[in-house]
């Protein structure tokens, strides 16, 4: 004989939405990316906000990503950082530490096309659906972060 509670799980899981394992990995990836937005953003206005209006010494407006580089700059003791993506240290002979954690700064604007249309294929057609605006995140890496693959050998 069933009891209740075991007739409300089965009741709850049959109301829950059926996601294949790729799908709850993928939906995880997306509230990690979320998240990561959300602190870089975070970062971004604190240093917006102390800095006020910083200049180069030229004239120029300091951008947000400079401000971002001397933040970690500050926070990691260097007088510079040297920084590229995964895949560029890779190309470049260079492993990433095992456990390190990217510095995250605003990449070029990207186009998203909210509710895109597909073709018969399952293609996305061009230029279809609502045009959002966005800026990327860039992951990145300092040469402090990574080894040399030929030294390890």
């Amino acid at each position: 004989m069933e009891t209740i509670e075991t007739i409300a799980k089965q009741q709850v899981e049959a109301l829950r939405p059926q996601t294949t394992p790729a799908e709850r990995i993928l939906s995880k990836k997306q509230l990690a990316a979320k998240a990561k937005r959300a602190e870089l953003k975070k970062l971004s206005d604190k240093l917006w906000t102390e800095a006020g209006d910083k200049f180069h010494h030229d004239g120029k407006p300091i951008t947000i990503n400079e401000l971002i580089e001397e933040y970690w700059c500050n926070q990691w003791q260097l007088d510079h950082l040297e920084l590229r993506t995964y895949e560029e240290w890779k190309k470049l002979g260079y492993q990433v530490k095992r456990g390190e954690k990217a510095i995250q700064k605003w990449g070029p604007k990207a186009i998203w096309h909210k509710n895109q249309l597909l073709d018969e294929t399952g293609n996305p057609i061009p230029n279809t659906g609502e045009a959002i605006e966005y800026c990327q995140v860039l992951n990145l890496f300092d040469i402090t972060q990574t080894y040399h693959v030929e030294n390890c050998k």
